[in-house]
């Protein structure tokens, strides 16, 4: 065993010729946990003279070299970068949906909620209920993509007789214009429900955003100053002490200070931009 040299040195010796195959070694490995995810390439190497027969001939055989696959495990990935997103799961009407990517690397699935889409409900109305001599029937307006119905409302047998509605199960009366009728004698002061229905919003984050997290920019806080502003203000410091200087050592500076001042304001004008 060479550590070291990253290799393990083999020795076999038999006394007798065989014609079969055989395993000369088998070999068990240890994954290490923070193992990066990939192919580790095991190969195989012998020089001249290592294979031999019984009567000490060389063999020179055919080697096959392998390696180990090392397997996402939860932490061993980076996931530096992902493919596109994708529907996994349809959003319904009430129930959220599910969207993917993959890592490349590894094929770890980075999975979000898609929001429900919420009810559309026709303009239609459909009979959900026969009427009978004995008993009313019922007619309501249904979701386009589920069983969800809105504005129920009962309708007599006498209705049918005259024509007015018809009884099958699922017909829709091209007239609408009892059914309107009768849902403002039934519910006074209600409206008709809208046909787009919003689900209701989510407690948790918007999934809708195909953007990585690591886009999300946070504000810096309103006390904080910012490099420029203190750059500013270490210039126009250091200005004022340089200043005063000069008016000691030049008594009739006022030229050159004025001068100086406009020099400061175009530097700080620059750092600005």
């Amino acid at each position: 065993d060479h550590p070291t040299k990253k290799l393990i040195r083999l020795v076999s010796l038999c006394a007798w010729d065989t014609a079969n195959d055989d395993v000369i070694l088998t070999s068990q490995f240890k994954i290490g946990d923070n193992a990066s995810v990939g192919l580790h390439p095991i190969s195989i190497e012998y020089s001249s003279g290592d294979f031999c027969n019984e009567n000490l001939d060389r063999i020179m055989p055919e080697i096959v070299s392998g390696g180990v696959n090392v397997a996402y495990n939860g932490s061993n990935c980076e996931h530096k970068k992902y493919g596109n997103w994708t529907e996994a799961a349809a959003p319904s009407c009430d129930e959220k949906g599910l969207k993917e990517r993959v890592c490349e690397s590894c094929g770890h699935k980075d999975l979000k909620d898609i929001n429900p889409v919420g009810h559309e409900y026709s303009n239609e109305w459909t009979v959900d209920k026969k009427a009978t001599p004995e008993e009313d029937g019922t007619m309501s307006r249904y979701c386009i993509r589920c069983d969800s119905y809105v504005d129920r409302i009962t309708f007599p047998y006498e209705k049918v007789e005259e024509g007015t509605v018809e009884n099958d199960l699922g017909s829709k009366p091209e007239d609408k214009t009892f059914a309107e009728e009768a849902f403002k004698e039934q519910n006074p002061g209600k409206e008709l429900t809208p046909s787009k229905q919003e689900a209701k919003p989510d407690d948790n984050k918007s999934s809708d955003e195909f953007s990585d997290d690591s886009d999300t920019q946070t504000e810096p806080d309103s006390d904080e100053k910012s490099d420029a502003e203190v750059i500013t203000e270490e210039i126009t410091q250091k200005t004022a002490t340089v200043m005063e200087k000069i008016k000691e050592v030049i008594p009739d500076a006022d030229k050159l200070i004025n001068i100086f001042k406009i020099i400061a304001v175009a530097i700080i004008y620059i750092i600005f931009i």
